[in-house]
């Protein structure tokens, strides 16, 4: 991926839309995780019940404090 393109696909997470990318296997969707109706919309498009969750690739785990802030401990044990 080039700069304009990397500048491209954060241009669009930043203002809510979707990016695709490529996975091991298949193309994953991205959005940014703060914004609501962007995730929603993951949901809707795989057809995902949203108490079934999505996974979050984060950096590191101060990247994901604040979404994870009201987990209890045997939630976060992974």
């Amino acid at each position: 991926m080039g700069n304009l393109e990397l500048t491209t696909a954060c241009e669009f997470l930043n203002q809510g839309k979707l990016v695709a990318y490529p996975t091991e296997a298949v193309w994953g969707f991205g959005c940014d995780p703060y914004i609501e109706e962007a995730v929603h919309r993951i949901l809707e498009i795989k057809q995902r019940p949203v108490g079934k969750g999505l996974i979050l690739v984060a950096a590191g785990l101060t990247q994901i404090a604040e979404l994870t802030k009201d987990l209890s401990v045997d939630q976060l044990d992974f």
